[in-house]
């Protein structure tokens, strides 16, 4: 068993010649970011972007993403730096780009999706500690127990107060004992939620849809929504659906096809620690230690 590395100094011929194909026809220089959002891996991003900007920088960018999400704050700064840097950026997602690398993406100017691509939720994921030890926790897990308890709390008053009028209370007396037994029943369900916690949450959530608007001031209203009104962290957002959201949306097409194709084994899901990172095809693949990747394969696999 061994790990499948696409950027290995000798690249095959077919990876080899649609990067350099895809350098020429959109005059980009070609980055690549496989892992989880943070500080360290987006300062190596960063690092490239800025070496690249010192040689023989091209007008334009392309990046290859594969995250499950991670800081916000990072992520921004990777994306404002990239627009910063060149006319237009050109991303390509050939699996899963979810939650800060959603929010990335509003600062492409072109979004290229495979068949297995897929974004999601504004979820930032935010750390908690318990007796098992430290987690990350999903802030949509948090914005759906709310809403779980409000409508199961509208439900249950509305229900004991019908039954009580139905035994013969008044009105005013049913409305009273209905408040109160709905208050003693939801109590200690609700009781557990942390104020604080709560505030943490809707902060972050605040804060990725903030940065979705200054990446791209035009698609503000659809950042709300995308930070809103999903149940879940892993719920699936493919082309059809993202186009909707983004507006610049679209399959690969011809040597974009073979990039896919060269590309999914790394790229389908993403790396755990450490990111992997690359500038290609002058760079080999950069990593903070040892990569451990998700999809471990035999050699003979990949040949195929």
């Amino acid at each position: 068993m061994s790990i499948f590395n696409p950027f290995a100094n000798s690249l095959n011929p077919n990876l080899q010649s649609a990067v350099n194909a895809l350098i020429d026809l959109h005059d980009a220089d070609f980055f690549l970011y496989n892992g989880p959002i943070n500080t360290e891996g987006c300062d190596g991003l960063m690092g490239l972007i800025r070496n690249a900007s010192q040689t023989q920088k091209r007008s334009n960018a392309i990046l290859v993403l594969t995250t499950g999400g991670g800081d916000p704050d990072d992520g921004f700064r990777a994306m404002q730096l990239l627009k910063r840097a060149y006319q237009r950026v050109r991303l390509y997602v050939f699996g899963i780009c979810k939650s800060a690398g959603t929010m990335m993406a509003w600062g492409a100017s072109e979004i290229i999706m495979g068949d297995f691509g897929e974004f999601g939720p504004l979820d930032v994921q935010i750390s908690m500690e318990s007796e098992s030890g430290r987690s990350f926790v999903s802030g949509l897990t948090y914005n759906q127990a709310i809403g779980f308890l409000t409508s199961q709390s509208v439900a249950i008053f509305n229900q004991l107060q019908n039954q009580l009028k139905s035994a013969g209370h008044s009105p005013k007396q049913a409305y009273e004992l209905a408040a109160k037994l709905s208050v003693d029943i939801i109590s200690p369900i609700s009781s557990q939620i942390e104020p604080q916690r709560l505030g943490e949450f809707n902060r972050a959530m605040q804060i990725a849809s903030m940065y979705c608007q200054r990446l791209n001031p035009s698609k503000g209203a659809n950042a709300n929504a995308l930070a809103a009104q999903y149940p879940s962290h892993s719920f699936v957002i493919t082309m059809e659906e993202a186009s909707g959201i983004f507006g610049n949306v679209s399959a690969p097409d011809g040597v974009e096809i073979v990039l896919e194709k060269e590309l999914l084994h790394f790229m389908r899901r993403p790396v755990k620690q450490p990111p992997a990172f690359a500038h290609l095809p002058i760079h080999e693949l950069v990593m903070l230690s040892k990569m451990e990747h998700t999809h471990i394969m035999e050699r003979d696999d990949v040949s195929h």
